[in-house]
């Protein structure tokens, strides 16, 4: 039949469309042979044995533009009802994942609906668990239950465990080495077939060396996909949260050693797990920056799971990264909720690094009352024993206690609690700590206008530093002595030590500080005249703002640019 077939094709030009294959052994037996025929295939599936062919053309379809899916929504609706449900319909086009299945389905539900009926149907498909029974017509073919059944059931066992588990991750996407460990809790170490597998159904979309399961895939499989096993559920839907949270903690932790090399937390050995080594500030931020949105949701879901260990550690070895990225309202969410289960799993010095944590998250976002109350808590929690752990848990709360006074104008009580912490940094020998303190005295003479004093504090800090693998403390120093400067008019050496400060936060992509110093660099330019040279430090500080989401800052700084220019 199929001679047959290219035989009658060979003298006519035609096109054939074949519509839905499941496997390429459905296709070959209907190809033409020579001539000018030509086959429109279309199928869930990628059909690699096909598309290796020079003479076929693959074309991905993706999901439809925003404008686009919107169009297919409001067509269905009367004008007056048009105009009020912008907001709804928007959130629909997200709810459907802009698929032409789902949103056809949607059309018809608007249909002949006022603009709280519209409002309602966002209710409805905003329930994860509820979503694909809205997107379903009963006695129809169109069902996007029905089509994602027909792609799932086609999957090998261990294929569909897999999907399984990647619903059970939280998203919004897994990289290589967290799908391979999330393979581990399954039937077999075929992990990376199987994901092959899932990729060529058009189940799990990979893009930027990541692995994604569009939303509608993840409520499936969530929900009616259940993995060939005689173990209980629950029990492997445990396990699998384990093995997604404890890949998380350790790859995190992995990156908090190098950005803080200073704090220690209480973090088992990995065992068997794919674990990162960075080996610089940079690349440890860039994983994060990459991993950001997948560990938050991470914490979240241990939450859920009321497993309070991942909750605290996660938390407190996200929190330097966070810093760094000016990102303080986030962190002090997760520390509260670290705080909370810390209270049950942690030692009290263990606590007092929360408690501290949480106060300089509070006092960097301006917050100086409630960040002075968390560090009194800090401090309480590391007093009264004389163990060195909790000598350095003390110093290192008096020192962030000291920030808050001096931020909220207290210069006295911030130099007595420098001054006390540097007793204690020094008699448990941290350098780092020592010079934390004496930069924090010279930051409180000169804001008292003794500029001497203030000088030969930070300078002895810098020296210290410059010893040590602090680099973050060494630009802190380097930052206070430029002030001090600018304060004697000495601008030269002002703008010197400004620029190594900030050459050094741009290598530790230390977002906030290399803005502020970026900004005043800026001025000291512009107070010399050099206007060029001004603005050059203004983009750069649009640029990092911008980084940081802080649309208000850098409004303003762009009108400062406009003057310039």
């Amino acid at each position: 039949m199929s001679s047959t077939l290219r035989t009658r094709l060979a003298s006519r030009s035609l096109i054939m469309v074949l519509d839905d294959a499941a496997h390429v052994d459905q296709v070959l037996p209907l190809l033409p042979g020579a001539g000018t025929s030509a086959v429109i295939i279309t199928s869930r599936y990628l059909l690699p044995d096909l598309s290796a062919d020079k003479d076929v053309r693959v074309c991905s379809l993706e999901p439809l533009d925003r404008e686009s899916a919107a169009e297919v929504l409001y067509a269905e609706m009367a004008p007056g009802v048009r105009n009020k449900c912008e907001a709804a319909v928007d959130r629909l086009v997200d709810l459907c994942g802009r698929l032409p299945l789902a949103l056809s389905l949607i059309a018809g539900r608007v249909r002949n609906r006022p603009p709280q009926g519209v409002a309602e149907l966002v209710t409805l498909l905003g329930k994860d668990h509820q979503r694909l029974r809205e997107l379903h017509e009963p006695g129809r073919s169109l069902s996007m239950q029905l089509a994602l059944g027909c792609s799932v059931r086609a999957l090998s066992p261990g294929a569909r465990w897999l999907l399984w588990q990647l619903a059970v991750h939280p998203g919004p996407s897994i990289d290589w080495d967290a799908a391979m460990d999330l393979g581990a809790v399954g039937p077999g170490h075929r992990t990376e077939r199987f994901l092959t597998e899932l990729i060529e159904a058009n189940l799990v979309e990979f893009a930027a060396y990541r692995y994604r399961l569009h939303d509608l895939v993840r409520a499936y499989a969530r929900h009616e996909v259940l993995p060939n096993d005689g173990e209980p559920l629950e029990e492997l839907r445990e396990r699998t949260v384990r093995q997604v949270l404890e890949h998380q903690l350790h790859n995190v932790a992995a990156c908090d050693r190098v950005i803080d090399p200073q704090r220690t937390l209480p973090i088992a050995d990995p065992g068997v797990l794919r674990v990162v080594e960075p080996d610089t500030e940079e690349r440890a931020m860039s994983y994060l920056d990459a991993e950001y949105e997948t560990v938050l949701r991470g914490i979240d879901l241990a939450a859920q799971h009321d497993l309070g260990q991942y909750v605290w550690l996660t938390s407190m070895a996200l929190v330097s990264y966070q810093w760094r990225r000016g990102r303080h309202a986030e962190a002090e969410r997760l520390l509260r909720g670290a705080l909370e289960a810390s209270r049950e799993l942690a030692t009290p010095t263990q606590q007092a690094m929360v408690y501290r944590m949480l106060a300089g998250s509070q006092i960097r976002s301006g917050s100086f009352e409630l960040g002075l109350r968390n560090v009194e808590a800090a401090v309480r929690l590391s007093s009264g024993r004389d163990d060195s752990s909790s000598r350095l848990s003390l110093a290192l709360s008096l020192h962030m206690r000291a920030v808050g006074h001096e931020r909220r104008g207290d210069l006295q009580a911030a130099e007595d609690d420098h001054r006390r912490a540097l007793r204690l940094f020094d008699a448990v020998s941290n350098g780092a700590g020592v010079a934390a303190a004496l930069n924090g005295i010279g930051t409180v003479r000169h804001a008292r206008g003794e500029h001497d004093e203030a000088l030969r504090h930070c300078g002895e800090a810098l020296r210290i530093f410059e010893t040590t693998d602090d680099a973050n403390g060494r630009a802190n120093a380097l930052t206070t002595l430029a002030g001090i400067h600018a304060s004697r008019s000495e601008r030269e050496e002002a703008l010197r030590l400004y620029e190594r400060a900030a050459r050094i936060y741009q290598g530790l992509s230390y977002w906030p500080n290399e803005a502020k110093v970026r900004f005043r660099i800026a001025g000291i330019q512009l107070s010399a005249g050099h206007t060029d040279a001004a603005v050059e430090a203004l983009e750069r500080v649009v640029v990092l703002r911008e980084f940081m989401g802080d649309d208000t800052g850098v409004r303003e700084v762009l009108e400062q640019l406009e003057s310039l220019r």
